[in-house]
């Protein structure tokens, strides 16, 4: 019996901790459905970007060099993706 009810326990605890970035951060959940989509997605859910830039840190054989960059700010919290 107390096997069962440790793996009931453990069970239910992994899937709380999973599911916790999306109850406590809906945000990231709505950025990481967006990943690979057309940035006009982005301004559908999180309005306008805070700025936008063109990706040159890197070195130009990568293949994020001259990529633009949008980060958006959501209700006080800063999402870069």
């Amino acid at each position: 019996m107390n096997k069962r009810i440790h793996t009931i326990a453990v069970t239910t605890l992994a899937a709380w901790l999973l599911s916790g970035c999306s109850t406590l951060a809906p945000e990231r959940t709505a950025a990481e459905n967006l990943m690979g989509k057309n940035v006009s997605e982005a301004y559908k859910v999180f309005g306008n970007p805070l700025f936008i830039s063109t990706e040159k840190s890197v070195s130009t054989e990568s293949k994020f060099y001259g990529h633009n960059f949008y980060q958006f700010y959501f209700k006080g919290l800063e999402y870069d993706r």
